[in-house]
């Protein structure tokens, strides 16, 4: 079976001037888990894209490659568009080792940043770095078949290498050329040799099956499968498998991160279970502790009796609801009895206005002809609102 393993971002974990993690960096535990997720492996792929990083990081690392191959599997490491400083190491540690055509290959010296300090601390710091530079001499050396003084000569700069070069000096085994990748689907049903035309006509019930996977992926392409994530019973650590969907239930060897890391520790989780991370994995789930001694007996007739206190309580409490609903019905009775009351007064006055007539003719008096409704006298004859009965 054959694995993959991908190391990209610094080696370890670099803090910039702030203080912050320089992103993205990997660690020996992220190689771990992506390794040991991976069961039954026979040969490994390791593909390496780093600026450099930290010694005692990329030493974790080689040692763990050293030790796979050790156990029989085989290792083949590549370098993608950038392997500089002990990014370098790592990369010999594959026993065949392809370097992609246009990728920056650099080594140097390793070298530290002293910003204070006297004599004697400067030559402990010089001693220390001459011991580094004779072990990645040597481990050059043994692995390049380059000679020392060749090697010595290169590291006491920063010197690029071309993907040739690379070749010629031992570094690199094989130049990778890239490959255009071009959008296309084949068949066997349809070309069972993709340099010859199919001759076999293809059956109704094949053509069906074969739209129906067809379906089937484009389904699954445009709905990709969503990543896990869950928060522990504190809040405030987000844990995500990334080999989970969403609706998935997280068991034992699922592969987690925290904050881009692999997980590591224990977390108790909502539910009351704790899980056990180990390098990324799960690898344990305790069950939720039971709770302590039941309530006393006394404590058991205290909330029984609060019980039937809120119990009475409630009732009463409807007792009062009803009287309250009671009162609004009578209430909304008498309003509708007056609004009858109401509308018949209304009734009874239209039509006493119907019976008053407010239209008169003025009546000239006898042997008197007045102008503009006056008598002879000038004045203005009164108004009869009922007529008299004669």
């Amino acid at each position: 079976m054959i694995g993959v393993c991908n190391i990209n971002g610094f080696i370890g974990k670099m803090l910039d001037e702030s203080g912050k993690p320089m992103t993205p960096f990997v660690t020996f535990l992220d190689v771990a888990a992506q390794v040991e997720h991976q069961k039954g492996i026979t040969h490994l792929d390791v593909f390496i894209t780093t600026p450099g990083g930290l010694i005692e990081d990329g030493d974790e690392i080689v040692e763990y490659f050293e030790t796979l191959k050790a156990k029989g599997i085989t290792l083949n490491t590549h370098a993608v568009s950038m392997v500089c400083s002990f990014g370098a190491d790592i990369f010999l540690a594959g026993q065949q080792r392809f370097i992609d055509e246009d990728c920056k290959f650099m080594i140097h010296n390793p070298w530290v940043t002293l910003t204070e300090g006297d004599a004697d601390t400067v030559d402990a710091y010089a001693k220390e770095l001459r011991k580094l530079e004779n072990k990645s001499l040597d481990s050059y050396s043994s692995k390049t078949g380059t000679s020392k003084e060749a090697l010595k000569t290169l590291m006491k700069k920063d010197t690029y290498l071309t993907p040739e070069q690379a070749v010629q000096f031992g570094f690199a085994t094989d130049i990778s050329k890239k490959v255009q990748l071009n959008a296309v689907a084949f068949s066997r049903k349809f070309n069972p040799n993709p340099n010859e035309m199919s001759k076999d006509a293809l059956s109704k019930k094949d053509a069906e099956t074969l739209l129906e996977k067809l379906a089937n992926n484009i389904k699954q392409f445009l709905n990709p499968k969503q990543m896990k994530m869950v928060l522990d019973a504190t809040g405030d650590n987000e844990i995500t498998f990334t080999d989970l969907a969403e609706d998935d239930v997280p068991g034992v060897d699922d592969v987690a991160t925290i904050d881009g890391s692999p997980a590591e520790g224990e977390f108790v989780m909502p539910s009351g279970e704790t899980y056990v991370f180990a390098a990324g994995i799960l690898t344990e789930i305790k069950p939720k502790e039971e709770g302590g001694d039941p309530p006393a007996p006394e404590e058991m007739q205290a909330l029984q009796d609060e019980v039937k206190q809120l119990k009475k309580a409630a009732k009463k409490d409807a007792e009062t609801i009803k009287a309250l609903k009671k009162s609004v019905s009578e209430k909304d009775e008498t309003i509708t009895e007056h609004s009858k009351m109401l509308k018949t007064i209304q009734k009874d006055m239209k039509q006493l206005k119907k019976s008053i007539s407010s239209d008169f003719e003025a009546e000239e008096e006898e042997g008197n002809e007045g102008k503009n409704g006056k008598g002879g006298n000038g004045k203005p004859k009164s108004r009869q609102l009922f007529k008299p009965k004669k």
